[in-house]
């Protein structure tokens, strides 16, 4: 006879109590609940679960194995990281083009899809990946992400690039893209290409040529084995991303669009710029400048010319309401010795870190900006030494109308609290008769002793101005609080600061 204890049981918890409810009565026959649930409830369940999962239900039962396919607006989001990451490379690529395999031929077999999101991090076969592309393409798709980080890996079927129901293509591959002679994308509203390899400037034209109501075009680090010229015209592009698609053979730019609103261009100067209609732009952020190779490569006149390029492109936007300009743009636009375009209906200028150049070029821009509203200085200043005699000597005989009617706001990032510094937020104070706001943040190098200082001293100068409210990033309030709290009245250094 058992003569121990009996045994001591928990209480059952909220949790298991609803599992009872659920799945009722433990010792009845099992049943699944979840099958029974509507279809589209199903459907919807099966549309939150990554593709690779969301697939596999297809083995639990009958029911289950034709609900994946029916799903609406079906989006596949395809990882080949996904296909057993502790196996050796020639498994998972085996795993995983079978599974593409069966799921594009046997599983969506003429089913339409909306979104094809696809990853591969493996080398694959291009024939595997052009069946796969094939395969989507055929079943109406309108959304596709490709990336393939493999350098042997990629797309070269004909197909993409005539396909009507595709709006969006995001496409990012290391190998040549061979575009065809005839392109024609009739509903392609955004293309977002990165790290393709042109076998010419042309094909970047006949893209464009087969697109009519392109909004969206970026290209990221994409090379040319041969161009003279890149163009980009296009009647319907609203929004044009350039970034890191220079290379030593140096080619012109050529800008036709007249319905482009938005501009990012973020490179080394071009050969020569030839900008026909901006008329509809907006915002733009221009960061260009000469690369090493090129200052290296170039005699005196070759510089001047790249300089007057960077002073071309800028007053072709002479028309926008946002304007950021980088350090080496404002050295540009400094060293060409031409005068800076008057930026009629500019409300908000950002620069980039400000050295001796743009000091002096500050005031020029100020003045050519009439109603600036809003002036950034986005990466503070990185020269100092009689920096503000410099700004002084370039002022006009009369304060800037943007100072003495529009300008609201003024913000320093990453400052370093100089005198210069100082001297030109005195400046600012004093000038700006409608200023509503200063806000700052400090480097986050300086010491806590000298935000502190640097922070005493700036709210000190908002004497100089009867509107004008000082204030400061958080990061900035806490570093004076522990200050404060730790070094000038001596709490303990263990104590929580609320």
């Amino acid at each position: 006879m058992d003569d121990s204890p009996p045994k001591r049981h928990k209480p059952p918890t909220t949790e298991q109590n609803l599992k009872v409810d659920i799945c009722g009565d433990q010792d009845d026959d099992k049943e699944d609940r979840i099958s029974n649930l509507p279809d589209e409830i199903l459907c919807h369940i099966l549309s939150k679960l990554p593709t690779k999962h969301a697939v596999a239900t297809a083995a639990l039962s009958t029911k289950w194995k034709h609900l994946f396919p029916t799903i609406p607006n079906l989006c596949l989001r395809l990882d080949d990281s996904d296909h057993g990451e502790s196996s050796p490379v020639s498994h998972r690529t085996t795993n995983f083009t079978n599974f593409m395999h069966n799921l594009l031929t046997n599983t969506l077999r003429d089913v339409r899809i909306r979104k094809f999101h696809l990853r591969c991090y493996q080398n694959y076969e291009n024939a595997h990946v052009n069946a796969w592309v094939s395969a989507v393409l055929g079943l109406n798709v309108t959304f596709i992400s490709l990336v393939f980080d493999s350098k042997n890996t990629g797309v070269s079927i004909d197909g993409i690039f005539n396909c009507n129901t595709l709006e969006y293509l995001f496409w990012t591959q290391h190998c040549v893209l061979n575009v065809p002679i005839s392109v024609y994308l009739p509903n392609l509203k955004r293309l977002y290409l990165e790290g393709v390899k042109f076998v010419d400037g042309d094909a970047v034209d006949r893209v464009l040529e087969g697109c009519p109501v392109l909004k969206e075009l970026s290209l990221d680090s994409c090379e040319f084995e041969d161009i003279e010229y890149l163009c980009i015209s296009s009647p319907s592009l609203k929004c044009l991303l350039l970034y890191n698609c220079y290379q030593e053979n140096m080619y012109e730019v050529q800008i036709d669009t007249p319905s482009l609103e938005f501009l990012y261009y973020d490179d080394h100067v071009a050969e020569l710029y030839t900008v026909s209609n901006l008329s509809s732009l907006q915002t733009a952020h221009i960061d260009i400048g000469t690369s090493d190779q090129q200052v290296e490569d170039a005699d005196d006149e070759d510089l001047t010319q790249y300089d007057q390029n960077v002073v071309d492109l800028v007053t072709a936007c002479c028309n926008v309401n946002f304007l950021y300009l980088s350090r080496s743009s404002v050295s540009s636009i400094y060293w060409s010795s031409c005068p800076v375009p008057t930026f009629h209906n500019l409300t908000e200028l950002r620069l980039g870190d400000l050295n001796i150049p743009g000091w002096e070029l500050l005031p020029r821009f100020l003045e050519s900006a009439p109603n600036l509203k809003i002036i950034f200085f986005m990466g503070g200043f990185c020269a100092f030494r009689k920096c503000y005699a410099k700004f002084q000597s370039s002022l006009p005989d009369c304060v800037p109308a943007c100072l003495s009617l529009h300008l609201q706001c003024i913000c320093f990032e990453e400052f370093n609290g100089e005198e210069d510094e100082f001297n030109l937020v005195e400046y600012f104070l004093k000038t700006a008769v409608v200023l509503r706001e200063m806000k700052f943040s400090f480097r986050s190098s300086l010491p806590p002793e000298k935000q502190f200082c640097t922070w005493s001293k700036l709210l000190s100068l908002q004497r100089f101005s009867s509107t004008c409210q000082i204030e400061f990033a958080n990061a900035v309030k806490k570093t004076v609080v522990y200050f404060c709290l730790y070094f000038c009245l001596g709490h303990d250094s263990d104590e929580e600061i609320e």
